[in-house]
């Protein structure tokens, strides 16, 4: 039998004799793994011509060359500009599309699939990203219901081009999966990312329900002791109390008697993310609620907090929000920029480190002021980082009087459980 001018036995022989490229010594510790994935790499290129699945794996190889060495796909992987590819992005490219553009089944090889929404989701969102789009589509088709991670994957996509319910879709299918393999007693891979991915996308959707659903689940996920997940524990915890500030729920924010993070996880009382985060939306929804000595008093909190280096952008974004918040006026618009600006200096990661994009926030801001022509401007950054959401729809309508873009926001807002009434709930209030 033979597959693409091989006989499928060659084919085994030569991926047997690659692995033994990729792993020359039993001795994993003493291994130089940059080197060994360099001659894996190199090795799978001059004979991976003769087999899809091959090619795919040689693709992947490239890839972790990049992976192993610190690097993104692209020379600046920046949230808006990525660069130009690599050497090693572009030959991954090119044999991942000569295996989708081959015959029969070859054409839908779940792991070419899933490395081409890898490499192309780091494109400009929508219509760099959307050269994946196709991608996505198959690998959703394939309803490989084994796979946690494939079922999810396509969201990856799919976020980039603006398809926020199908983020969702994708991703409950991820943790109907996840929850299968925990039914015969295994650990599923990423399953906090899994929901967590959801929950930003609904989000964008105006899913509350669903936001909210899946951000207790995340909950659970971690008292299950699946805590080894990204986002970890101190990212995901409070993701509740950010779906919550996110749709105006001031109330629910403030009664959540879980919002510190457990101790069963072993992080320090008062010095970790999660408890840093769960503060700011305490101070947040506190203000909303005619409470500013107790914004105050979680904004003193957050500052006596001790972060690790990781999560020092992210505490920077929210502290300044909350000053923001407290401060009112020109000195709060400064303050709120400062965190626009932050955020948008952030390399791509999906889904995004912190949940609020601050530039609906500043657009919201600047439309209470009376600056309609600098809030489009806002809402039209956070458009080109999230396509098609109707947050900042609704601003570009509010900012310009346009029609189209109520048009458009309403389109976007279809699935939406909630009205969709201000750009963005916690600055929807500010006044000249």
């Amino acid at each position: 039998m033979e597959e693409g001018g091989w006989n499928l036995s060659q084919a085994a022989t030569e991926l047997i004799k690659s692995s033994l490229v990729r792993f020359p010594t039993g001795d994993v510790d003493e291994a130089d793994q940059v080197q060994n994935a360099v001659d894996y790499a190199a090795y799978l290129g001059s004979n991976h011509n003769f087999d899809m699945d091959l090619l795919s794996m040689y693709a992947e190889a490239e890839m972790d060359v990049m992976a192993v060495r610190g690097q993104g796909y692209y020379t600046l992987n920046g949230e808006v500009n990525p660069g130009e590819p690599r050497e090693e992005a572009v030959r991954a490219m090119d044999a991942l599309e000569t295996v989708m553009s081959s015959s029969g089944a070859s054409s839908q090889q779940p792991l070419a699939l899933h490395m081409y929404i890898h490499i192309t989701e780091p494109l400009t969102p929508g219509e760099g990203a959307a050269k994946g789009e196709a991608s996505a589509d198959s690998l959703a088709s394939l309803n490989v219901t084994g796979s946690g991670h494939l079922l999810h994957m396509p969201g990856h996509l799919f976020m980039r081009v603006g398809r926020y319910s199908d983020v969702a879709t994708s991703n409950a299918l991820a943790h109907e999966a996840d929850d299968l393999y925990k039914g015969k007693g295994m650990l599923p891979y990423g399953p906090a990312h899994n929901s967590y991915m959801g929950v930003a996308a609904a989000a964008l959707d105006g899913q509350s329900v669903w936001s909210i659903k899946y951000s207790e689940i995340m909950r659970d996920i971690y008292r299950g002791g699946d805590a080894d997940d990204s986002p970890g524990v101190e990212d995901g915890w409070n993701t509740l109390l950010m779906v919550y500030l996110r749709f105006g729920m001031w109330e629910e924010v403030v009664k959540d008697k879980y919002w510190r993070v457990p101790k069963e996880f072993g992080l320090e009382e008062g010095n970790n993310y999660g408890d840093f985060l769960g503060a700011y939306c305490r101070g947040q929804a506190f203000w909303q609620l005619g409470e500013a000595e107790r914004a105050e008093s979680e904004l003193s909190a957050m500052a006596g907090m001790s972060l690790a280096d990781k999560f020092q952008d992210r505490a920077k974004v929210a502290i300044l929000s909350l000053r923001a918040r407290l401060a009112g006026g020109e000195e709060g618009l400064e303050l709120l920029r400062e965190a626009a600006e932050e955020q948008n200096g952030w390399e791509y990661n999906s889904p995004p480190q912190f949940m609020q994009p601050m530039n609906q926030c500043v657009g919201a801001y600047l439309l209470g002021l009376g600056r309609r022509e600098e809030a489009a401007q806002a809402f039209e950054t956070d458009l080109m980082e999230f396509p098609k959401n109707a947050w900042s729809l609704l601003g570009m309508f509010e900012a310009t009087g346009e029609a189209r873009y109520m048009e458009r926001a309403k389109e976007a807002w279809e699935r939406g459980d909630v009205e969709l009434t201000s750009p963005c709930l916690i600055f929807a209030d500010v006044k000249r």
